[in-house]
């Protein structure tokens, strides 16, 4: 059975119009495009087998787009009670009460923005640091395969700016040989 997995990759640059239609097109239909300034990120909610196949195939879609590559990949920084109860493996009323004050030491992070129909949403590093300092729970980190991920599109993104192509050659067989 595949599960959802919910991760966010940041693109090389920021792509025009045109160039989300045609990562929809290219498969990105299960993502949100957000473009800030100079750094542009993809929220995926994708169907796979496991992260590692999520990430893969979400990379080959964008890449699939002329000029757009993946340059990093995270898991995604905002979050519900529901997603604080996912990732710590807690019931969703432990949450709530630890987040409206009635459980735990008090002094739970505000909220960074509230919806128009009453979601509130939270900036998970900041949960994270208040549960790690008041409760002092372990808090579950992102996948290795996520951070595997992260690294190795951080890397080819890093080899794609080498201009000398004898450096990128060598590079490029390191990191083949990882494979």
């Amino acid at each position: 059975m595949m599960a959802i997995h919910q991760f966010t990759l940041t693109l090389n640059r920021r792509p025009t119009d045109e160039e989300i239609d045609g990562l929809h097109e290219a498969g990105c239909d299960d993502a949100t495009v957000e473009r800030g300034g100079e750094v542009t990120e993809i929220h995926f909610d994708r169907e796979a087998d496991s992260i590692a196949a999520a990430v893969v195939s979400a990379a080959r879609d964008i890449a699939t787009v002329p000029g757009l590559w993946p340059t990093r990949a995270m898991r995604d920084e905002l979050v519900t009670l529901r997603d604080m109860a996912e990732r710590l493996e807690r019931t969703y009323e432990s949450v709530r009460l630890l987040a409206a004050g009635k459980r735990g030491p008090g002094g739970f992070p505000e909220p960074v923005i509230t919806t128009n129909s009453g979601v509130h949403v939270w900036q998970w590093p900041q949960v994270a640091q208040w549960l790690h300092d008041e409760l002092n729970l372990p808090i579950n980190s992102p996948p290795r395969e996520l951070l595997l991920a992260d690294r190795i599109l951080a890397t080819q993104h890093l080899l794609r700016e080498v201009h000398d192509q004898t450096t990128r050659h060598q590079f490029g067989q390191l990191l083949r040989l990882a494979s």
